[in-house]
C-alpha cells in the first residue's frame, strides 16, 4: 500500500498545484526558521517572483534582519526542498496576525451558494485525482475556498488593485497593507 504522502504529492503534481503550495508553505516555515522571538515582531505576508515581502513592526527589525537575509533564504528553500525565495524585502509596518483576525460566522459562510461555473471547474480539478477519498477531500477544500473568498467579498474584503489578494479595507483603500507602502515609497 501506497503511502498518503506519496499520493497526495502526485496528486498535487497532476493537479499543478505543487508549486503553489511550496510557495504558500513559505509563510509556514517563516515562523519555524526565524524563531519565537523573531515572529512576533514579523510576518511573511506573500511571495512573488521569488520576492518573500516580510512586514516588521520597526526599522530596527528591518535592519537587523537585512543582514539575515541571505541565511533566512539559504534555510527557507532548504525547508521548502528548492529555490523558491530568491530575495526578501522587509516593509516597516503593521503586523497584522494580532491586529486583523478574520472574524467568519461559519453559519453564513455554509450559506454561501457556488455556481454552476464554479461547481464545473471544481469537479474538473478533483476529477484528476484517481483515488475517491483523496478527490472528495480535494473537492471538499476547493469548494470551502471558493465559499470563503466569495464570502470574504460580500462582507466588504475587496482586491488588491496590484497583487489581487484579498483584503479588508480600514477606508476606501484600492491597494492592500502590503503594496500600499510599497508604492507610495516609489513616488
Amino acid at each position: 500500500m501506497e503511502k498518503i504522502t506519496n499520493v497526495l504529492e502526485k496528486t498535487f503534481k497532476s493537479l499543478g498545484v505543487k508549486s503553489k503550495i511550496k510557495k504558500e508553505m513559505v509563510h509556514f516555515y517563516w515562523k519555524e526558521v526565524v524563531g519565537p522571538n523573531i515572529a512576533s515582531q514579523t510576518e511573511s505576508a506573500y511571495l512573488k517572483d521569488g520576492i518573500l515581502f516580510v512586514r516588521v513592526e520597526n526599522s530596527m527589525w528591518s535592519q537587523q534582519l537585512s543582514f539575515l537575509k541571505q541565511s533566512l533564504i539559504n534555510k527557507l528553500n532548504h525547508k521548502l526542498g528548492s529555490h523558491i525565495v530568491k530575495d526578501i524585502y522587509f516593509q516597516v509596518g503593521l503586523v497584522m496576525e494580532d491586529v486583523e483576525k478574520i472574524q467568519v460566522d461559519y453559519t453564513e459562510l455554509n450559506k454561501v451558494e457556488l455556481n454552476k461555473d464554479e461547481l464545473e471547474k471544481i469537479e474538473e480539478i478533483a476529477n484528476e485525482v484517481k483515488d475517491e477519498k483523496i478527490r472528495e477531500k480535494v473537492k471538499n477544500i476547493l469548494e470551502n475556498n471558493v465559499r470563503l473568498t466569495k464570502y470574504k467579498k460580500q462582507t466588504g474584503w475587496v482586491e488588491c488593485e496590484i497583487c489581487s489578494a484579498l483584503f479588508k479595507p480600514r477606508e476606501k483603500e484600492l491597494r492592500c497593507p502590503i503594496c500600499l507602502p510599497i508604492l507610495n515609497r516609489r513616488r
